[in-house]
């Protein structure tokens, strides 16, 4: 016959051999379950502790990169035109001052009704470049025989030291007889 005391098996005198050795037997069955159970847990103990562990470590890691970040945060916040030789456009934190002007009411730019100011062709000019049109950019036939059409005008106003120098460049067209492609210079120097 055998008596529970908090888990621990009590056997009482004068039990025959083979009910001893199948209590034994019942025993060491429970105790091996015992232990599976335990060396389970442990394992799963052992997992848990490691993960809490490669948490920890990436915790770590943010904070030590959070904190480098704020220190760099402030030292920028504390740095402005006033400290540093930093040019005043750059800073980022101060409030610009409220401009004291009073706003009009009208859109930016010209108004209606205004006439533009610029500089008017003069009828002579000068000094007068002619770029002449020698070839068809597509099919290289000669095209000086051929007459020019259309002359566009630009002219360029030089101030030299004395007087305003006006040279006007004039630009031919021609149309190229062999594929009739007009052609013109396109940049001017």
């Amino acid at each position: 016959m055998q008596l529970r005391n908090n888990d621990l098996i009590c056997y009482i005198p004068g039990m025959i051999r083979d009910e001893e050795l199948e209590q034994l037997r019942i025993e060491k069955s429970a105790l091996w379950a015992i232990v599976q159970r335990k060396d389970t847990e442990m394992e799963q103990a052992h997992k848990t502790n490691e993960d809490l562990r490669e948490g920890l470590k990436q915790a770590i890691m943010a904070i030590e990169y959070l904190q480098e970040r704020v220190k760099a945060l402030e030292g920028q916040q504390a740095k402005d035109s006033h400290n540093s030789s930093l040019p005043p456009s750059s800073d980022r934190f101060v409030r610009p001052p409220k401009s004291l002007r009073q706003k009009s009411g009208k859109k930016p730019g010209g108004q209606p009704g205004h006439r533009g100011h610029h500089l008017q062709q003069v009828e002579t000019p000068d000094t007068v470049l002619i770029h002449p049109v020698e070839c068809c950019e597509y099919c290289q036939q000669d095209l000086h025989t051929q007459a020019a059409d259309q002359p566009e005008r630009r002219q360029v106003f030089d101030l030299p030291p004395q007087r305003l120098w006006v040279t006007e460049h004039r630009v031919e067209e021609k149309q190229c007889p062999h594929c009739f492609h007009l052609r013109h210079i396109r940049k001017i120097n």
